[in-house]
């Protein structure tokens, strides 16, 4: 059996994009050290390459249609995501099983804490949970916990602090619980400077910079035997431009609003828009402030924002996916949500939105917005691959934000002050440093869900045997424990194995 702990660093939304460069210029030393030392490969994420559902999807080693999770917001109004949705073992329910102790701070998906062996710490917002629930005053009074609620903009000094938080929860509990075997922690830096600050790269440097010595304190902590992974849910970049999705489905007739209070302003009945006062507002001083005042204002919401304003008895086609690179179709069924389509029309209606879309371009360069489009049942498998959404937009080099809300005729527009700055890609990053890791090993085809049944085979674990993820054996070095031992699948119960046959036919409808 491997000896030592496997701790994961996750760096949401870090990318290879900055890392590579900074450190070609002399910079970033503890990721130099990494890279030289240690394996690395961009990190493939899941479709849409959101915190939700990539995470819970790093968690299992699973696809989006085996968990149920496809966004932070469940369709049709019924709420958010937690970590109860999860339709699947995590790494951390395996090792309890095993009766191996875990350390999990700060991971998206994980709120509110499941019963583990070990320690658990979720956040939401301002709402902090643990496992065991006696811990959170433990560490409040041991560590204190100033993570602010996010959702406008924070400063830099703010964002690093938050992470230096979370960071010395993990150190305490590490040292409160020395037989743990897995350690996982989750910091929010690079996601956050990336959508509040990626045209101002001093700004973003400066948190990848303070992620470099947090990654450098675990270094330290290492014990001859244990091993250290450094990831990322997903990548970042710039945003191009907005897709105004529900401006689009309007416009072609798929979908309408409530008739509401907002049509009925002063300025409704003129014409003016959020979208106009946003395009002024942004060449005058103070842009920010005065775009936050306007937003909390009744009286200028003049145009429905929300699900909740839709018509679903005149409404087609919706969106429960419309706040990233990827834009998720949902067609308003008779026979699955009480909407007004029957079934008989379903795919019809998929094939024609899809061509619809395909016909969509840039007016500034004539390029197609979305270049890849894909039917559910072409991304996911597993039972709840019906709870996707019926067609699946990826814009182009994934570079457009796709919003919902409605401000003028336009599908696309330029990005405002309410839209940030950046936006996720499809890769992240992976580094893997230990005794039994290749040393100054590069390769390009690591998946998120790949390193869950990874992990598990360091630890010389079981994997779940509906696992979508691959070990990469390709990181071990020849002769190595990991690299000599087979793979290992835990039983599956033949009563699992009835039901899921069972609700597959039901999906089907041949019972």
């Amino acid at each position: 059996m491997t000896k030592g702990r496997v701790i994961v660093l996750g760096l949401d939304g870090a990318t290879f994009d900055l890392i590579s460069p900074w450190v070609e210029q002399g910079k970033l030393p503890t990721f130099k050290k990494l890279m030289d030392e240690g394996a690395l490969s961009p990190l493939e994420s899941v479709i849409p390459p959101n915190t939700l559902p990539a995470w819970p999807c790093f968690l299992s080693g699973k696809n989006p249609g085996k968990l149920g999770i496809f966004d932070f917001k469940k369709k049709r109004l019924k709420g958010l995501t937690a970590s109860t949705d999860i339709k699947s073992e995590t790494i951390y329910d395996i090792l309890s099983k095993h009766k191996r102790k875990s350390i999990i701070v700060n991971v998206t998906g994980t709120y509110p804490p499941t019963k583990i062996n070990g320690f658990m710490v979720s956040k939401f917002g301002g709402n902090i949970k643990t496992h065991p629930p006696e811990l959170a005053g433990e560490i409040r009074k041991k560590i204190g916990w100033d993570v602010e609620k996010y959702g406008s903009v924070q400063p830099m000094e703010t964002l690093i602090a938050n992470d230096e938080c979370v960071k010395n929860i993990a150190f305490y509990l590490m040292d409160k619980q020395q037989d743990n075997t897995l350690t996982m922690l989750v910091l929010d830096t690079p996601d956050y400077s990336h959508h509040f600050y990626w045209s101002d790269q001093d700004k973003v440097y400066r948190g990848y910079e303070a992620m470099d010595g947090f990654v450098f304190e675990f270094l330290e902590l290492l014990k001859p035997e244990d091993h250290l992974f450094i990831m990322s849910d997903h990548g970042g970049g710039h945003i191009y431009k907005i897709f105004h999705t529900y401006t689009w489905l309007m416009r072609e007739g798929y979908l309408q609003f409530k008739k509401s209070s907002s049509d009925k302003t002063i300025l409704g009945k003129l014409g003016i828009s959020q979208e106009k006062i946003y395009s002024f507002i942004k060449k005058i001083p103070f842009a920010v402030f005065l775009a936050k005042k306007i937003r909390k204002s009744p009286s200028l919401n003049v145009i429905p924002r929300s699900d909740r304003e839709i018509d679903f008895s005149k409404t087609r086609v919706y969106s429960s996916l419309s706040s990233g690179p990827v834009i998720g179709l949902d067609i308003n069924l008779m026979e699955r949500e009480g909407g007004i389509v029957p079934e008989s029309m379903y795919e019809d209606l998929r094939a024609e939105l899809i061509e619809k879309a395909k016909k969509i371009r840039d007016p500034d360069t004539g390029e197609p917005v979305f270049e890849r489009i894909y039917l559910k049942e072409e991304l996911y498998s597993g039972k709840y691959t019906a709870n996707a959404p019926d067609v699946i937009l990826i814009t182009n080099e994934l570079k457009y934000q796709a919003i919902k809300g409605v401000y003028g005729d336009f599908i696309i527009s330029e990005p405002g002050v309410r839209e940030g700055k950046g936006i996720h890609r499809l890769y992240g990053i992976f580094m893997a440093y230990g005794p039994q890791i290749k040393k100054g090993f590069s390769f390009d085809n690591a998946k998120l869900i790949d390193l869950a049944p990874t992990i598990l085979h360091l630890l010389d674990m079981p994997l779940s045997p509906d696992m979508d993820g691959k070990v990469l054996k390709q990181i071990f070095r020849e002769n190595s424990d990991a690299a000599a031992r087979k793979i290992k699948y835990s039983s599956v119960d033949i009563k699992d194995k009835l039901r899921d046959s069972i609700n597959k036919l039901k999906a089907e409808g041949k019972i």
